[in-house]
Parts: C-alpha cells; structure tokens; sequence
C-alpha cells in the first residue's frame, strides 16, 4: 500500500474526484494506466502523479523564466495551426496555468495590437524633436489604439470609419462572432459541462488559444501601418531614390488594404479553423463522450452568427439586388 502522506494528492483533471483511495488499493505494483472511478476518463498515473512532471517543450504554460515564457508563447501559437496535434499534446492531466493564459495574450495578441498606436507615436515624437511635419496625429494613434472599432485600412489609412460601412470589417464580424459564440455555448450548457465532467478553466483555456486566427490580421495590420509610416517619412525627400522608396511603400499598403478587403478569402478560412479547433477540443482535449452533440449545439449558433456578419457585408446586398431581377 502507498501512503498518503508519501505520494501526492492526486485528483482526477476533469472531476477533481479524489484518486488517493485508488492509490491505496495498490499493493504489489504501481500501475501506468488507470480508470476515473467518477467520469470514467483514462488516466496516465505518471503524469498525473508526478510533483514535477515532465514538462512539455515549447508549452508555455510549463515553461520557466521570461526568455523561455517568451519563446513558448510562440511555438505554442505555432501549434494551434495543428489542433489535433494541439489537443493530443495538452491533455486534461495539465492543469491550466491563468497567469501563463495572461502571458500568451500579452506576448502574442496584445503587444501585436499595440504595435501600430506605438509606432505612430514614435514618428510623432520623432518629427516634433526634428521640427519636421507629421502626416499623423494623437487621433490617429487612438484609432489605431482602439482598432478594429475605429481603424480602417480601406480608406487608405487611421481614419475612424469603425466596423460600420467597411469591407474588412465583415471578416471581423464573421470570424468574431464565430469565436465569441462557441466558448459562450459551452459556458451556457452547465448541466452538458457538469455531465461531461469538464471544468471551467479548460473551456477558458480553449477560448484563449481560439484567438490564435487573428495573429496573421495583426501582423498584416503592422506591416500596412509601418508601409504608411515609411510613405510619410519620405515622400517629402527631394532625391528621386528617396521618393522611389515612398512610392514602393504606398504601393505595399494598397496591396495589404486590398488583402484585408478580400475578407471573403481570409474569413472562411479563420471560421473553418475555428470549427475544426474546438471539435479537437471536445474530443481529443476533453474527451466528452457526447462530444459530437455538444459540438453540434455549439456550431448552430456559430453558424447564425457568421450569417449575421455576413449579412452586414456589401457584397451580401450586392447579392440580393441581383436575385430580385
């Protein structure tokens, strides 16, 4: 028999049912596998009994000190391309960390929004020190700041149109609403949850990583900005090499407001991602046993709502005036 006091506390990760009175049933061997006697999940007892574990490489919710933190925030991110992957790696025996969860935002989604407003600012302060003109304003940074409410790319730069009237803004409709609706769905079935044994911080864990689609957007959304930034910055120059660079930079933020308009390429794909992430996530991550009718009461409504983004787009009205003649 193994002691309590010598072996750790041992709680299943998707009921918190207390294992110790399996464990003390071991009297000749320590078994690998095992059997939740509450929800009935398969149990991997090293990795559940291990104090330190064996940590995941490149995991940033088990990596240690703030270069790794940093390192792992990306290939994490990385692996979201791969959800089956994803989900076979971060298995329910690896509690979720919400400190680590507020890091991966901070180092993959928030410093990419903030990037923009930041370097505005920088060419602001930078050609006031200089006496130099500046083509932007603090208005712009705060748009850029509060984007996707007040950027448009589509106009050509910071202007405030917000998500009303703007062709890129369907996709942010569509794709948002898709990733709002599924977590909300799954948080508003407590008796499904209770049921399947599945914890709040494991839905919460999944819905961070859905963020994941809008990296690709933030890093086009840095690329069209800096385009701007190097534009303004040298389409005063007298030099014909200097003007030439201004015109080469103009010419890259048409081609990334273009990519942003074409929302109807971009958006289907984020949506389809969206869906194949979280069906991964019921079957391979949690291991519901009713997974697929939970999976189909969660991608109803995101298909209602990806309707209603749709419905908001021009094209979509463009549509309907061709269809009554």
């Amino acid at each position: 028999m193994i002691s309590n006091d010598l072996s750790p506390e041992a709680h299943c990760p998707r009921c918190g049912y207390d294992l110790r009175g399996e464990i003390d049933r071991w009297t000749e061997q320590c078994p690998l596998s095992g059997i939740c006697s509450e929800c009935g999940l398969d149990l991997n007892w090293i990795e559940l009994l291990s104090r330190d574990g064996k940590p995941i490489p490149g995991f940033v919710e088990e990596a240690r000190g703030r270069r790794r933190i940093f390192t792992a925030a990306w290939k994490t991110w990385l692996w979201t391309f791969r959800p089956r992957s994803f989900w076979s790696r971060v298995r329910l025996e690896r509690n979720p960390s919400p400190g680590r969860l507020g890091d991966w935002l901070l180092i993959v989604i928030v410093s990419l929004h903030l990037a923009p407003p930041l370097m505005l600012l920088a060419l602001i302060l930078l050609q006031s020190l200089t006496r130099g003109s500046s083509s932007f304003g603090l208005g712009e940074v705060v748009a850029a700041a509060t984007w996707p409410v007040e950027y448009d790319p589509y106009s050509g730069g910071l202007s405030g149109a917000g998500l009303e009237g703007t062709r890129w803004s369907t996709g942010i409709w569509v794709a948002g609403l898709a990733t709002l609706l599924f977590p909300l769905v799954l948080f508003a079935l407590p008796w499904t949850r209770l049921r399947s044994k599945v914890r709040d911080a494991h839905v919460t864990r999944a819905a961070v990583y859905s963020l994941a689609w809008l990296v690709p957007l933030l890093l086009a959304r840095i690329l069209h900005v800096a385009a701007m930034v190097i534009a303004s910055s040298f389409s005063g120059r007298r030099m014909g090499s200097w003007r030439a660079v201004a015109r080469t930079a103009n010419n890259a933020a048409d081609l990334i407001h273009e990519c942003f308009d074409a929302w109807y390429l971009w958006a289907p794909l984020a949506c389809a991602w969206l869906f194949l992430w979280w069906w991964r996530a019921l079957q391979t991550g949690f291991r519901m046993k009713d997974a697929r009718r939970v999976y189909l009461a969660m991608a109803v409504p995101a298909l209602l709502g990806i309707a209603i983004g749709i419905s908001r787009s021009q094209l979509f009205g463009h549509l309907l005036v061709v269809m009554r003649f």
